[in-house]
């Protein structure tokens, strides 16, 4: 990417063609991937230790993540009522709470207790944002 003296980040699937060069990669002096990515490197740094994540999923969101799984350990089983299990050592980061929430009724935090209360808290805020707010009457 042109002389820029530090390393670039691309959204690789925003790209519509690419061109091979002759030319080597420029790697920036002493640079890691693997101390950058955890230096925060694209907020990829986890936020804390690695947690032992339960998920109660709908068959639709089980199967995308038996094809995307969260962790190599990843475990899943089916449940009695229809939905399954899921287990998987993830890190706590903002990322992961954001896909959680991002998963609507597809999923249920189980485990950790306190992720469990967390995710509960901003949906029942999200809720409380559509039930008592002031547009709701102008709105059809």
């Amino acid at each position: 990417a042109w002389s820029y003296p530090e390393a670039r980040l691309y959204a690789l699937h925003r790209f519509s063609q690419v061109d091979l060069l002759d030319a080597a990669a420029k790697t920036p002096e002493g640079f890691s991937l693997d101390a950058a990515i955890a230096g925060g490197l694209a907020e990829f740094a986890s936020e804390g230790q690695p947690i032992l994540l339960e998920l109660r999923c709908t068959n639709w969101a089980a199967r995308y993540l038996a094809e995307t799984p969260l962790a190599a350990d990843q475990k899943m089983e089916p449940q009695e009522d229809g939905w399954m299990r899921l287990t998987a050592t993830v890190n706590d980061t903002w990322q992961l709470h954001w896909w959680l929430l991002g998963q609507g009724a597809g999923v249920e935090v189980c485990k950790p207790k306190k992720l469990r209360k967390e995710i509960m808290g901003s949906i029942k805020q999200a809720l409380d944002n559509y039930t008592n707010s002031p547009q709701k009457q102008t709105w059809p």
